[in-house]
């Protein structure tokens, strides 16, 4: 069966998470949260479209589950999202100055809205809730 979207998420994206609070301004550590939160809907998704499909069927596909994670947390995961989508062309600000393409943005952590943040960690209890209550 594979590892559960619980298994992924206990294994990388709540170690990712506390390794990120260790050090907030640790850009990698701040990626690799960012990653692992953002493949674990993909994995959510793919995972119960496979063994249960009722908890994904108001989703046609992974871009509008995205829309729906987005939306929900009024734009935190949109936020992840980029964040994780932009790790492949990350510029420092420093290699920003040197570098020619200038609509390629620098990344800046403190661009990240505390609320936002608030609302996804709502989203994530409310996920976990779910995920009991359907076991039960």
């Amino acid at each position: 069966m594979g590892m559960t979207p619980q298994q992924f998420f206990e294994s990388f994206v709540e170690p990712n998470r506390w390794d990120y609070h260790e050090t907030p301004g640790d850009i990698r550590r701040a990626f690799n949260a960012a990653v692992s939160a953002s493949h674990l809907a993909d994995h959510y998704f793919t995972y119960y479209k496979k063994y249960d499909s009722e908890k994904v069927k108001l989703h046609e596909n992974i871009g509008k589950f995205v829309e729906f994670l987005s939306i929900e947390t009024e734009g935190a995961f949109r936020d992840i999202r980029s964040m994780s989508n932009a790790y492949k062309h990350l510029l420092t600000p420093t290699a920003l100055q040197l570098s020619t393409n200038r609509s390629i943005p620098a990344v800046q952590l403190s661009d990240l809205n505390y609320k936002r943040t608030q609302k996804l960690r709502k989203l994530r209890r409310d996920l976990s809730r779910q995920r009991i209550e359907n076991h039960d």
